[in-house]
C-alpha cells in the first residue's frame, strides 16, 4: 500500500513521502532519498531564533529553516516517515 504525505516547512520548502521516497523541493535543486536505501531521518533543532529542519540520511543531510506556525507539522510528518521507513527496510528484498 502506497501512502503520500506532504507538508509545508516555510513558504518555499516542500516535504513529500510517497511511501518510496522523501522529496524535498525548494532548494536550487530537489533532494530525493529512497527510504529503505537511505533511510531519510528528521530532527528538529529549536534554537534561540529560529527552528531548524535536519534531514539525515546514509549519504548526507539536509538543514533549513521551518516557520514557527509549521513546527507541529512538520514533528508529525517526520513521525509518520519514520513509520514510512520501517515499513520499507521490512518489505524492500535484501542486495544479492
Amino acid at each position: 500500500m502506497a501512502t503520500y504525505d506532504e507538508v509545508w516547512a516555510d513558504g518555499t520548502t516542500l516535504l513529500c513521502n510517497d511511501g518510496h521516497v522523501l522529496e524535498i523541493f525548494g532548494f536550487t535543486d530537489t533532494h530525493r532519498d529512497h527510504l529503505a536505501m537511505d533511510r531519510p531521518r528528521i530532527e528538529i533543532e529549536e534554537r534561540r531564533r529560529s527552528t531548524k529542519v535536519v534531514v539525515r540520511t546514509t549519504r548526507r543531510s539536509s538543514t533549513f529553516d521551518v516557520d514557527p506556525g509549521q513546527v507541529d507539522a512538520v514533528r508529525a510528518f517526520a513521525t509518520r516517515l519514520d513509520e514510512a521507513v520501517a515499513l520499507a527496510v521490512a518489505r524492500t528484498p535484501r542486495r544479492p
